[in-house]
C-alpha cells in the first residue's frame, strides 16, 4: 500500500509580507468557478518580453500527495510548437496591490529544452489566490 505526503505551505495572498522577499514559490491563480460543481483551470494573461501569453496552472496532485516539483505553469497558446513552463518565481518586492516576481522561464520547441532566462514582471494581487512553498528541505 503506497503512502501519501506533501512537501508544500500553502500561502494566501493576504499573509504574504516582508518575511517572503527572496522567497522561490509557485503561483496559484484565482480560481475561476462557475458554479458550485465547476471549476474552470486557473489561467493567467501575462505579458512576457511585450507578448502576451494564456499561461495556465499544471497541477499534479492526488488525494493524499501534493508535490511542490509537480507545480508549474504553462503556455497553452502558443499556435507554434513553442510551449514556455514557468517551475520557479522569486518574490522580489510587495505592493499594497502588486507582487513582483523574478520567473525563470523555460522555452521548449517540439518538447526539446531550447533556453531557460530569468524575467521580472508584475502580477496584481487581485489575480492571485497564493503562492505554494517548499517545506522539508
Amino acid at each position: 500500500m503506497g503512502q501519501g505526503g506533501s512537501d508544500i505551505k500553502y500561502i494566501k495572498v493576504a499573509d504574504l509580507d516582508d518575511k517572503f522577499l527572496d522567497q522561490d514559490v509557485r503561483i496559484d491563480f484565482k480560481s475561476k468557478q462557475t458554479d458550485s460543481r465547476h471549476v474552470m483551470r486557473d489561467t493567467m494573461t501575462l505579458e512576457i518580453d511585450a507578448e502576451k501569453l494564456t499561461i495556465a496552472e499544471k497541477r499534479k496532485r492526488g488525494v493524499d500527495y501534493w508535490y511542490y516539483d509537480d507545480q508549474y505553469l504553462e503556455s497553452i497558446d502558443k499556435g507554434d510548437r513553442r510551449t514556455i513552463k514557468i517551475f520557479d518565481a522569486r518574490i522580489k518586492e510587495l505592493t499594497v496591490d502588486s507582487i513582483k516576481f523574478s520567473l525563470t522561464i523555460e522555452t521548449f520547441d517540439a518538447g526539446e529544452k531550447m533556453k531557460t532566462e530569468t524575467k521580472d514582471i508584475w502580477i496584481a494581487k487581485k489575480t492571485l489566490d497564493g503562492v505554494m512553498i517548499k517545506i522539508g528541505e
